[in-house]
């Protein structure tokens, strides 16, 4: 406050003072519109009208292109004009316009926007993950392909059963050889193959029984666990093709800081959350695949079991036989 000036003086200018900030906050409150620019979704600077009602700031350009509401981000001179919906976007443009319309407030004040800035589709994330993302997507693919056929073909097998054993070895014992053997075809699968195999072999001796049996087996096995080494391939590749692209989005992370420097923590904190997408990629693929192969890998030797157990009490319960050679 100037001393020289009277005591007059001084509340005259107080009242002007105190007259203006009353009608700054008149028109905040019940809003206010004049000139301004605002950056486009573009980056493009448009001339156009503002409107402030309170701490909402609306903006329509001149040319009739973009309308919405205003933004401040960080290292930027004008604000970023922010679209929601045509339907919002033309209410805005007629409230700036004509001072009469429907507002769009966002209770959050600019939160909302940074959360929805956020939100990324599928295609934006594979392509922030760089190239490894196209084999990690192949691998995953294969994987579920792989691991529905095999569920599909395991669940799709019978087991013999103990009432299927003993009436194979019942007609054996009493020398039906044929309608075992018609028994046992029925039974699909290689449970019924298995079975098959030993009644057609039931005059031979044992040993040369259980040779044969186990050669079943063992094409079985071969037969049960095909594809499942791609599912433990894939669990194993998956994150280390994650971990490669990380390292290489960090690799281009720092020589873009070595060149321009790390002034915007904002765009740093970006750049590592986009070299982390190979990663998390890499383990959404490995995790399933891993716990598919686990459980197709169980069910299968779950079938083995059974038709090891099947070739055991056959090899038992099976008459004795007079021939002591084989033929």
């Amino acid at each position: 406050v100037a001393p020289e000036l009277s005591p007059a003086d001084r509340l005259e200018q107080r009242s002007v003072i105190l007259k203006t900030s009353l009608e700054r906050a008149n028109k905040a409150l019940g809003g206010e519109v004049f000139e301004g620019r605002a950056l486009d979704r573009q980056g493009r600077v448009q001339p156009g009208k503002i409107a402030l009602v309170g701490p909402v700031a609306l903006f329509a350009d001149n040319a009739g292109a973009t309308a919405g509401l205003l933004q401040q981000e960080l290292n930027k001179s004008d604000p970023t004009v922010i679209s929601i919906s045509p339907e919002i976007d033309s209410g805005t443009r007629t409230l700036v316009t004509t001072g009469q319309g429907q507002m769009a407030l966002d209770p959050t004040l600019g939160n909302a926007f940074k959360l929805s800035a956020m939100e990324e589709t599928f295609f934006e994330k594979v392509k922030h993950g760089g190239w490894v993302m196209v084999p990690l997507i192949i691998l995953g693919c294969g994987a579920v392909l792989v691991a529905l056929v095999k569920w599909v073909q395991l669940s799709r097998i019978r087991l013999a059963t103990e009432a299927d054993l003993q009436k194979v070895l019942q007609y054996l014992e009493t020398g039906n050889q044929d309608q075992a053997l018609a028994h046992a075809r029925s039974i699909p699968g290689p449970s019924g193959e298995l079975l098959t195999a030993a009644v057609e072999h039931s005059d031979e001796k044992k040993e040369y029984i259980e040779e044969i049996m186990y050669e079943k087996m063992l094409g079985s096995r071969i037969r049960l666990e095909r594809g499942l080494p791609f599912l433990a391939l894939t669990a194993t590749t998956g994150p280390l093709l994650g971990l490669l692209g990380t390292v290489m989005g960090m690799i281009a992370l720092f020589k873009l800081i070595s060149s321009f420097g790390s002034g915007d923590p904002k765009i740093l904190a970006s750049g590592i959350s986009e070299a982390l997408v190979a990663t998390a990629s890499g383990m959404i693929v490995a995790i399933p695949s891993l716990l598919l192969h686990a459980f197709l890998t169980r069910k299968a030797k779950g079938i083995i079991g059974s038709m090891e157990q099947t070739a055991v009490g056959f090899i038992n319960g099976l008459p004795e036989n007079e021939k002591n050679t084989f033929v």
